[in-house]
């Protein structure tokens, strides 16, 4: 699987999912840390990558017109020590239902 992380997640975030075994690139690395939401959409559909974001932007998108699949990251304002513990805890559920083609997958506290 490949993941774009979006510009308000940690850099650290990527580096992580990369020692999970998956591709992942953040937005800054693309060069995409000050795009709109559309471009990064469109970099993630012309790549086949999941959009990992905390923006609810990109959940409406979906919801209207499909396309890449859009991990919603509900923490609030969160350390990346919590983030990633979070992530660690919902990692193969995550991966399960993105493998299932599930296209909005919400990441919320207490999931």
């Amino acid at each position: 699987m490949k993941f774009i992380v979006d510009q308000q997640l940690p850099r650290k975030l990527a580096a992580w999912i990369r020692a999970k075994g998956c591709e992942a690139t953040h937005v800054r690395e693309l060069g995409l840390e000050h795009a709109e939401d559309r471009t990064i959409w469109q970099s993630a559909e012309a790549t086949g990558a999941i959009i990992v974001s905390k923006d609810e932007d990109f959940s409406v998108i979906v919801g209207r017109q499909g396309g890449p699949q859009v991990v919603w990251v509900r923490l609030g304002n969160c350390g990346n020590d919590e983030l990633l513990a979070h992530m660690q805890n919902n990692w193969a559920n995550l991966l399960a239902e993105l493998s299932a083609g599930v296209q909005l997958i919400e990441l919320r506290r207490g999931d």
